[in-house]
């Protein structure tokens, strides 16, 4: 089981409202303000088009390519 998993529902909302998820993902991969989300290129397939979206709003992520995403 994921460490993840083990975080009550109590604390993992105190740390999406402690944490901006676009801080933490523009540390490891480059995206840009695009609308109302944030895109970028897949760090899970090459590619020429971004699909890698980020929604700060809802603080979660989407892969478009590898169908990953996760908050």
């Amino acid at each position: 089981m994921p460490y993840y998993d083990t975080i009550s529902e109590y604390d993992k909302q105190q740390l999406k409202a402690a944490v901006n998820i676009v801080d933490v993902v523009s540390k490891f991969m480059n995206i840009k303000k695009a609308g109302n989300t944030w895109k970028g290129k897949s760090p899970w397939n090459n590619e020429r088009t971004p699909s890698f979206n980020v929604h700060e709003e809802k603080q979660f992520f989407k892969d478009f390519s590898s169908g990953k995403g996760g908050t």
